[in-house]
């Protein structure tokens, strides 16, 4: 009993003795930080624009290479986890785009029924979620062309919600899509620095997002009226710029007269069925209003503002417009086979064009091209293998005529072709 109480007593006076060095030790590397922090500090500012290099600790005098090396992990340990908590901090807007801009490029015709419910369940949470849905939706089609017709759907549905009015009787997803959709056409938008494919791109996606969404009746045939007359004043606006600053090399108008094409090639078909059966179709004044300001601009003279009455705009005006840009503008080659291209389909019954732009594939589609790729693949390789086994035959028979002193061993390109072409391998 003696014996074990003395021996409990030693290894209590042993972990005691421990606990006081660890307690020193703790003690000295505090100081030690300290007046390292303090020399660094005081050596920083004498030596600003010197920043030293991440993870790279200098030796300090008086430290052994084990105590160097014990500070250097403790930095690198502490860097991390200062990182980690940084990211643990992370901003609630940005995790919210992200969450939304993570959905919107999952987004397939597939799985629209699961996708398009995710983000309703963003959006009804409250307003500023609502708003940051519509937003980045729209910017996602000045680059996603294929995909268009999808977020128009997904438009269309978020659009019928009543719990997304917030209880102020009108839809704000519907209203805060319109209002982006405005501000692409505000000069804030268009910014110097931004290069004419940046332009054309925003432009024509949000076009041709218009039309699809008048696809989905989304958009009321006023609305698309109020575009067009838009479109077509900041053109002579533009082509006046053009020419009395002769200097000027970008002709910004012909970016404008890109968007009306491909704004009427998307939706220029329902529109016009809508007109023949309202009786809406007009050729009044707006036409001759058109060419005369823009031979005004031609002649040097200082045009009036194009002013109609919107709701007079049918598409028969339009086309008839085109004519005229086509005689009257200066416009590139490639522009005026657009506008002739656009002719054509509507003369034709809107036919397909060859350079519309294909809907995005289906995963069985995928699938379906992946199979027929790698049938032709293995077909070629077949026909490869077929070709090299009668080339070595070729190669052995003509060794064996040159061994018996018949002919050369070389085989003539065209003769051996010729052979290939006539015989069933």
């Amino acid at each position: 009993m003696h014996h074990q109480t003395s021996s409990n007593l030693k290894e209590q006076n042993f972990l005691d003795q421990k606990l006081e060095n660890w307690r020193v030790k703790t003690q000295d590397d505090t100081n030690l930080q300290k007046t390292n922090s303090e020399h660094e500090t005081h050596e920083n500012s004498e030596k600003i624009g010197k920043p030293q290099k991440e993870g790279m600790i200098q030796k300090e005098e008086g430290l052994t290479e084990e105590e160097r090396l014990w500070k250097e992990r403790f930095s690198n340990s502490a860097r991390r986890m200062l990182f980690k908590g940084k990211q643990g901090e992370a901003d609630p807007e940005e995790t919210l785009k992200k969450e939304i801009k993570f959905n919107l490029n999952l987004l397939t015709a597939e799985n629209f029924d699961k996708i398009k419910e995710v983000l309703f369940n963003i959006a009804c949470k409250e307003m500023k979620n609502c708003e940051k849905v519509a937003e980045l939706l729209v910017e996602k089609t000045w680059t996603q062309k294929k995909y268009i017709s999808t977020f128009a759907k997904l438009c269309a549905y978020l659009g019928r919600q009543e719990s997304l009015e917030f209880n102020s009787g009108n839809n704000y997803f519907k209203i805060q899509v319109l209002k982006h959709i405005q501000m692409c056409f505000e000069d804030e938008l268009e910014k110097k620095e931004e290069n004419k494919m940046g332009r054309v791109q925003k432009l024509v996606g949000n076009l041709c997002f218009i039309g699809e969404l008048f696809h989905e009746n989304f958009l009321p045939i006023e609305f698309v009226r109020t575009v067009t007359n838009n479109l077509l004043k900041k053109f002579l606006h533009q082509y006046e710029i053009y020419k009395q600053h002769s200097e000027t090399k970008e002709k910004f108008y012909e970016e404008t007269l890109e968007g009306l094409i491909r704004f009427y090639d998307t939706l220029g078909e329902a529109l016009e069925k809508i007109e023949r059966e309202n009786h809406q179709i007009k050729t009044g004044n707006i036409v001759f209003c058109f060419k005369e300001i823009l031979g005004q601009i031609n002649s040097g003279i200082k045009s009036s503002d194009f002013l109609i009455d919107e709701q007079e705009i049918s598409t028969e005006n339009v086309f008839q417009i085109l004519d005229v840009m086509i005689t009257e503008a200066e416009l590139a080659t490639r522009l005026n086979f657009l506008v002739k291209n656009l002719q054509y389909r509507r003369d034709n019954e809107w036919v397909v064009s060859v350079t519309a732009h294909s809907k995005p594939a289906t995963m069985k589609q995928l699938h379906q091209e992946h199979e027929k790729e790698k049938m032709e693949k293995e077909k070629r390789n077949e026909n490869y293998q077929q070709e090299e086994k009668a080339f070595e035959s070729q190669l052995k028979i003509n060794h064996q005529k040159y061994s018996e002193g018949k002919e050369s061993p070389v085989i003539d390109a065209s003769t051996f072709l010729a052979s290939m072409n006539g015989n069933d391998l």
